[in-house]
């Protein structure tokens, strides 16, 4: 796949939730887990099973697990689930791939609103590490990185970070949303306009007791 750096963002709703999950219904994300992470610079603390999965109450919560009936060889994938654009949700998500790595050896994280590989070392590369962190946290908070792209950028060589999108499909996707956007206003008066016109019709046609 190509290198590429995130694509336009779209703003989502909110859970901070997240599933762990088998990766054998998902074999072309399987493949890439299984070839695209990096090496496990230590020793992980505890063994990545998705029936025993275990993260810190403060960074989020299991929403659900699903194991396969059959052993299987395949990566265990964790989905997790955030508010886009929102400073407090993206700092838990860093913190959160922080803990994976730390405990689990995450070594792969697959994000989306990008298309291959996100090459971080352009910002990473600095020598003066505590200013990097620091203009990582700023631009993370000011919703231009995302809690991935932070703990990628301040963790070089420990995390591989590749996005999942069809560039193609997601830009027709971003497309359609923005020309549903340039419409909204119009949409909007045209139900204020019927829904004057319903109450007036109402008014006219009910008695007054059934309109309160």
């Amino acid at each position: 796949m190509e290198k590429s750096t995130p694509l336009f963002r779209l703003l989502t709703a909110s859970v901070a939730g997240m599933m762990a999950l088998s990766a054998a219904p998902f074999p072309a994300i399987a493949a890439m887990m299984e070839t695209a992470a990096v090496p496990s610079l230590i020793e992980p603390a505890k063994a990545l099973d998705a029936g025993t999965l275990e993260i810190p109450p403060a960074l989020g919560r299991i929403t659900a697990a699903w194991r396969p009936d059959r052993p299987s060889e395949r990566p265990t994938l964790i989905v997790i689930q955030d508010a886009h654009a929102n400073p407090e949700a993206q700092r838990l998500e860093s913190s959160l791939i922080a803990y994976l790595r730390e405990v689990y050896g995450i070594r792969l994280v697959l994000t989306e609103g990008a298309a291959g590989h996100c090459d971080t070392e352009l910002y990473s590369s600095f020598p003066d590490a505590p200013s990097t962190e620091q203009v990582a946290a700023a631009f993370r908070d000011e919703a231009l990185f995302t809690g991935a792209e932070y703990d990628a950028i301040t963790h070089p060589g420990q995390v591989s970070l590749w996005g999942v999108e069809d560039a193609p499909l997601y830009f027709d996707h971003v497309k359609a949303q923005q020309e549903a956007f340039a419409e909204e206003a119009q949409a909007s008066a045209l139900l204020q306009r019927l829904s004057q016109g319903l109450e007036e019709r109402a008014a006219a046609t009910y008695p007054a007791e059934l309109t309160r």
